[in-house]
């Protein structure tokens, strides 16, 4: 990110599609904040939806836990049970679910033949924004 954030007069395009979930949402949203345009699908998980997990071990037992709630668009995120009572709103917890700016879905005849819908037009996208300078 910091390169891309020291070469701003490029233009960026972020392709996104169902493989993309967990912390890769993190990255899409610096991608996002510097300025890319992103062309495919939806990603796979909630923009907003637990952070951090991690294994305690109780008596032998191992539990897997979820340390915090993020919702990193919006920059808010808890760690306790207090501030999340306290600071919880219906419009934190709705799922926010991420649309990219232009959204190609995937045909199963192109899956089947191994073309890749989302990237091809993201091609073609991309030789019609030069050739239009």
């Amino acid at each position: 990110m910091d390169f891309i954030e020291e070469h701003k007069d490029k233009k960026l395009i972020c392709l996104t599609d169902y493989r993309v979930f967990s912390g890769g949402r993190y990255a899409l949203r610096d991608l996002i904040n510097l300025g890319a345009t992103t062309i495919g699908e939806e990603i796979s998980t909630p923009i907003n939806c637990y952070g951090n997990s991690n294994w305690i071990d109780i008596d032998g037992h191992y539990f897997s836990v979820s340390e915090c709630y993020f919702h990193p668009f919006l920059g808010w995120g808890v760690s306790s049970k207090e501030k999340f009572q306290k600071e919880a709103t219906n419009e934190l917890l709705l799922p926010y679910i991420f649309s990219p700016d232009i959204l190609i879905e995937t045909k199963k005849e192109d899956y089947i033949k191994n073309i890749d819908t989302i990237l091809n037009y993201s091609i073609d996208y991309s030789k019609n924004k030069i050739n239009s300078k």
